[in-house]
């Protein structure tokens, strides 16, 4: 009867543990892509002038996350399944991948005019000419890096989050 009972008293910890895992995924999913799709609707609108210096360091930080989640995706697929490793690797992932977002949409929008342009989800901004005595008729379309990461994110929040809730209360 004892065995059973620390058999059940582990697995309901186990179960906790990997509640809180999955909140911290979705959360660092779901809070970064929110408001970074916020941002560039806000910016389509109202001017947003930030006091947002491209440094050096800033660059560095950039280009360094980018290359860090290329690396730690390949020892991600790498790793067996089986180890727990695997989690905290995806967690670190995550966040990197919510740096390389936040910090790739402050650059592009501090680029872009309000009024000028919309976004055409999940990836694509639709770029008018700012100066229309000069190049009425042109017109560009981008694609953003940083806005398909954030698209990527909330769509995979929303799924890790419809899985917990589908896996804490109907259980």
């Amino acid at each position: 009867m004892d065995a059973t009972d620390s058999e059940v008293g582990l697995s309901n910890e186990l179960r906790q543990s990997h509640n809180i895992i999955d909140i911290i995924k979705i959360m660092i999913a779901l809070i970064p892509s929110i408001i970074v799709i916020t941002l560039y609707i806000i910016a389509m609108f109202i001017d947003i002038s930030m006091v947002y210096q491209v440094s050096s360091t800033m660059n560095n930080v950039f280009i360094y996350s980018f290359y860090s989640i290329l690396i730690l995706l390949i020892i991600f697929e790498i790793i067996p399944r089986h180890y727990g490793l695997r989690t905290y690797l995806f967690i670190l992932i995550l966040f990197l991948t919510s740096l390389y977002m936040i910090f790739g949409a402050l650059r592009e929008i501090q680029h872009l005019k309000s009024g000028y342009f919309f976004i055409i989800p999940p990836s694509l901004i639709f770029i008018s000419c700012s100066i229309p005595q000069n190049c009425s008729e042109f017109y560009t379309i981008s694609f953003s890096i940083p806005l398909l990461l954030s698209f990527i994110l909330l769509i995979y929040g929303i799924y890790t989050l419809l899985i917990y809730v589908r896996r804490t209360v109907f259980t």
